[in-house]
């Protein structure tokens, strides 16, 4: 019972860590492209873009990486 509670555990969180992650680098792009106008609505200046969506991107693939290693592992002790 406690092995099957900790397998839909990591199938949760690493769903849950990557939905997240797409969701942080989805935004980066919205953000570096200023769809929507959201770096005015956000007042985001020039000299600062970079460095937001650059935290954004390293923040985005680290999680999505790390849920995938949770999916994965999920997947092999199926």
């Amino acid at each position: 019972m406690n092995m099957r509670i900790r397998r839909i555990l990591t199938v949760t969180v690493g769903v849950a860590q990557s939905v997240t992650a797409l969701s942080t680098l989805i935004f980066a792009c919205v953000l570096y492209f200023d769809l929507f106008n959201v770096q005015a609505s956000l007042n985001i200046s020039a000299q600062r873009l970079y460095f937001y969506v650059l935290t954004l991107l390293v923040f985005g693939f680290l999680s999505l990486t790390s849920g995938l290693f949770l999916v994965y592992e999920w997947l092999e002790s199926r």
